[in-house]
């Protein structure tokens, strides 16, 4: 009997309390793994309690219930995530689990997302943009998928010249960074481009 205000708050509530990792609670216990720590252990009990019927997750939450299971997750519970977006044809539970995958923080899983760019047997090549863009939003892979665009611009170039969404890269990378290094880098990447019109 809730309200639409109350569903949408509810999301919204949900997914500030993940970004503050929930670190404290009635035991001011801050030093618990992120696994163990209330609300993100409530996250992560619905996705085991769903884990074979994922669109049994509420649409509201379930890319907050993919996002907290990919940083909390082991390597197997990536490699599941992975393979259940390889396997479904449900294209916005492929897009949850995208934005789900893309919350990791452990460099190695960081490393393997980023290794699956250019595998169009696993991202298609139309979805990439938003692997791309989701990734360098996560501060804790943005280094990574930064450094991941520099080496790999002329493959991009390939791929995408004659695309609409040839621009997101450029663009998004634009939007998101925020230090001196990264605009001077930024700049010689892209300075001498600045003519190009797809750009």
């Amino acid at each position: 009997e809730d309200t639409d205000n109350d569903v949408k708050l509810r999301s919204t509530i949900l997914s500030q309390m993940i970004f503050s990792e929930d670190t404290l609670d009635e035991s001011g216990d801050n030093d618990r793994p992120l696994d163990q720590r209330p609300v993100t252990k409530s996250v992560f009990d619905l996705f085991i309690q769903n884990k074979h019927e994922l669109n049994k997750i509420s649409g509201d939450i379930r890319s907050t219930v993919l996002a907290v299971t990919a940083r909390a997750g082991d390597d197997e519970t990536l490699d599941f995530l992975i393979g259940t977006y390889k396997s479904t044809s449900d294209a916005e539970l492929q897009q949850d689990i995208a934005a789900g995958l893309t919350a990791v923080r452990k460099p190695d899983q960081i490393d393997q997302l980023i290794d699956m760019f250019k595998k169009s047997d696993i991202i298609r090549t139309q979805d990439l943009s938003h692997w791309f863009v989701w990734l360098l939003s996560n501060r804790s892979a943005r280094v990574k998928t930064w450094q991941w665009l520099k080496d790999n611009w002329t493959w991009i170039e390939d791929t995408f010249g004659g695309d609409k969404s040839f621009d997101i890269f450029p663009r998004y990378a634009g939007q998101i960074f925020s230090t001196d290094r990264m605009l001077s880098e930024y700049k010689d990447l892209f300075l001498p481009m600045r003519d190009e019109p797809a750009l």
